[in-house]
């Protein structure tokens, strides 16, 4: 699973942080746990393309990172 956030930095509206945090699903007693696996922060971004980052990273992961997985039986992508 993969949480992708963006904000603008507080008191500066030109820049803005992006972070990237992802877990797996696990199968678990009668349903699934999440483990952390790892975060990424990105900062000084422009505020004005913040989000379009956040979309691009969201993209090229399931694009490139996704297909590698597979679902967890009864689980859907």
């Amino acid at each position: 699973m993969l949480r992708i956030a963006s904000e603008d930095l507080p008191g500066n509206p030109y820049q803005a942080i992006v972070v990237v945090t992802r877990t797996v699903a696990i199968p678990w007693k009668s349903g699934s746990r999440e483990i952390f696996v790892d975060n990424l922060v990105m900062v000084g971004m422009s505020a004005a393309h913040s989000g379009k980052d956040a979309e691009d990273i969201l993209e090229d992961t399931q694009r490139n990172i996704l297909p590698r997985f597979t679902a967890i039986r009864g689980e859907a992508n």
